[in-house]
């Protein structure tokens, strides 16, 4: 499936959605320098991986969406899913970037207005 918008607009969010991406948006911001300048210990990007998962688990288990706004954010999931297990792997740096890539789709493609893009 490719991420797109409903009709133009935004797909809807719920409290429990924008908590739990602010969370990873946030664990991911205090990591960005290190990441970039290639200096994150390997310890620190499973502690990273694992703060992730949390989230997205909370998102799972809490965020109510209308099916097709669901389906959507699925994708996303999926990305960060992606970007978490290079994270635990041999890819970390990799997957680092794929997370980020997936916030920025969440923003582009969700209507969470408090939502800042990471400056990366």
């Amino acid at each position: 499936m490719t991420l797109t918008l409903d009709h133009g607009r935004k797909w809807p969010t719920d409290e429990s959605l924008r908590t739990g991406m602010s969370g990873i948006r946030t664990a991911m911001a205090a990591a960005l320098e290190p990441i970039h300048k290639n200096t994150l210990p390997a310890a620190r990007y499973g502690e990273l991986a694992a703060a992730i998962e949390t989230q997205v688990e909370r998102i799972v288990k809490n965020c109510k969406l209308p099916d097709a706004a669901d389906a959507q954010l699925h994708i996303v999931l999926a990305q960060i899913h992606e970007g978490v297990e290079g994270m635990k792997g041999a890819e970390r740096q990799a997957g680092a970037v794929k997370v980020v890539t997936a916030l920025d789709a969440y923003g582009k493609h969700f209507d969470d207005t408090g939502w800042k893009p990471l400056a990366h």
